[in-house]
């Protein structure tokens, strides 16, 4: 059940994800590597698929067909993707019952493709359209508004604590959508910051 849980959050965190690990051998003055694959991608994107890839965990994305995108924003602090599987199935036993669940008959009329948004982005706008989140066993329970302010108070603390956090979600819409978790990312530093470190050090 455990494992049901992280499924769906680390499937929302690399389908909603333009970062790239390839199998491509890196160069030994390759800086953009890991265990001898290429990388590419923002930072942050980076790191949520990096996360996944040393969970050993299978990247979904070749089994799904992108059919929108809405960038991230700094007025709107999230990133959403609009997919469908390949074969007609999801990857993981929460986005099948997301897609077939609804709440009025002509959203699953709407549905007959299958297609799911995958939203990651800051605690606040997330849940701000989340009505349920992802049970144990993969299914949907409600989730109120106390249980969202519990969630914000425990990012707030991992934030006090050196981590951005990002939430991911997924529904059949962006204002139906199911809290899937956060992953909380160590900062990086700034552009700029290790150089200015390094000339002090430099400096004596």
């Amino acid at each position: 059940e455990e494992y049901t849980a992280m499924s769906t959050l680390l499937s929302t965190s690399c389908l909603c994800n333009n970062a790239l690990i390839t199998n491509d051998v890196a160069s030994d003055r390759d800086k953009d590597a890991i265990d001898g694959m290429s990388i590419s991608g923002q930072p942050t994107e980076l790191a949520l698929l990096i996360g996944a890839f040393k969970a050993k965990f299978p990247d979904p994305r070749p089994q799904y067909h992108r059919t929108q995108e809405i960038p991230f924003s700094s007025e709107r602090k999230r990133m959403e993707v609009r997919a469908r599987p390949v074969s007609g199935k999801h990857c993981c036993q929460a986005f099948e019952i997301a897609a077939t669940t609804a709440t009025f008959s002509e959203d699953k009329n709407k549905n007959s493709d299958r297609n799911l948004y995958f939203v990651k982005g800051m605690p606040e706008s997330i849940l701000a359209d989340c009505i349920s989140f992802t049970g144990a066993d993969g299914s949907l329970v409600p989730l109120y508004d106390d249980q969202k302010s519990l969630v914000l108070k425990q990012s707030r603390r991992m934030a006090g604590g050196g981590l951005r956090c990002l939430a991911m979600a997924y529904g059949l819409s962006l204002d139906n959508l199911a809290f899937a978790g956060i992953l909380g990312l160590e900062d990086p530093p700034r552009e700029g910051v290790i150089e200015s470190v390094r000339k002090l050090r430099a400096g004596g």
